[in-house]
């Protein structure tokens, strides 16, 4: 007699994958034509005193999506926040867990191979982008302005664990050190590490307000080398000025990320605070030979 044919094998199942895509397909855009993807691993998230969960990275077409989710998939169990900030979204390499924040909870990194770069400023060294979880008022995904501004120029892993133990300290000029993370870290320096990083000649201390009478002029005190003191450099460098936004809010009462620009031979760049106010800084230099030449505390009239 003829053999009894066989039941073909069951497909292999993998609940972590599945439940990141059954919660991607469960949010508004989840709907829509084309193939969804996961990028890298499908890692787990999980928080004292909360629900284990995975997070994975979801790509379809030119969107991406951080997917947190709990396996299996509970309707209403997920954040699903869309990466709107990347220009490549082909160009994302996968993400990783790490307490970034320092607050003993997971955050996310996310990886990509490109620069963020806009038109006629300079790159930001864009690699990786980081969120952290947060439950109140509603469970999202937060981006983490100020440690993403410190560590710009991390592009995976292996790059992100030698840079953490180095994060909120001062850092000094160095090759492929992007300005925008080198301000970000004055604030950290003593008055000798601050020294290191002005020009021989001197800072300028600049104030662009309007005065009393409603009209704006730029005044600028150029404190020259000999003659610049470690109050001067603390006062307008360190001691808990020039602070970046933590995490993202509508109306941050610190410095938000920053633009950088090439302008007659040096870097011009600009970060606001809201008000609307903010802080410009030259820079002269590149790499090693990077050197704050001009501080400039700014605001308008209105």
């Amino acid at each position: 007699p003829a053999p009894a044919p066989t039941a073909p094998a069951a497909a292999a199942t993998n609940p972590r994958l599945d439940a990141v895509l059954a919660a991607w397909r469960a949010t508004p855009r989840g709907d829509g034509p084309g193939e969804a993807t996961v990028v890298g691993p499908v890692l787990d998230f999980a928080d004292e005193g909360a629900p284990t969960r995975v997070v994975a990275l979801v790509r379809r077409g030119d969107d991406a999506w951080i997917v947190a989710t709990a396996v299996p998939y509970v309707q209403g169990a997920a954040v699903a926040d869309g990466l709107s900030s990347f220009s490549e979204v082909a160009d994302l390499t996968g993400i990783a867990v790490r307490d970034v924040n320092g607050d003993h909870h997971p955050d996310v990194a996310v990886f990509t191979r490109t620069e963020h770069v806009l038109d006629g400023y300079t790159p930001l060294q864009h690699f990786a982008h980081f969120y952290t979880y947060a439950a109140e008022p509603e469970p999202h995904l937060a981006s983490l302005e100020r440690a993403t501004l410190q560590l710009l120029g991390v592009r995976d892993e292996a790059s992100l664990d030698a840079a953490l133990p180095n994060l909120n300290t001062f850092e000094a000029p160095a090759a492929g050190l992007s300005p925008a993370r080198f301000f970000s870290r004055l604030r950290y320096g003593t008055a000798a590490q601050l020294r290191s990083a002005v020009a021989t000649r001197g800072l300028s201390v600049c104030n662009d307000v309007p005065d009393r009478t409603g009209r704006r002029r730029k005044r600028c005190t150029l404190h020259a080398g000999p003659r610049l003191t470690d109050a001067v450099l603390t006062n307008n460098l360190g001691m808990g000025h020039n602070t970046f936004v933590d995490i993202l809010a509508d109306d941050p009462s610190d410095l938000t990320f920053p633009s950088c620009r090439p302008e007659r031979g040096a870097t011009q760049c600009n970060a606001s605070v809201g008000g609307p106010a903010g802080i410009d800084w030259r820079i002269e230099g590149e790499g090693a030979a990077m050197r704050l030449v001009e501080i400039s505390g700014w605001a308008e009239d209105s």
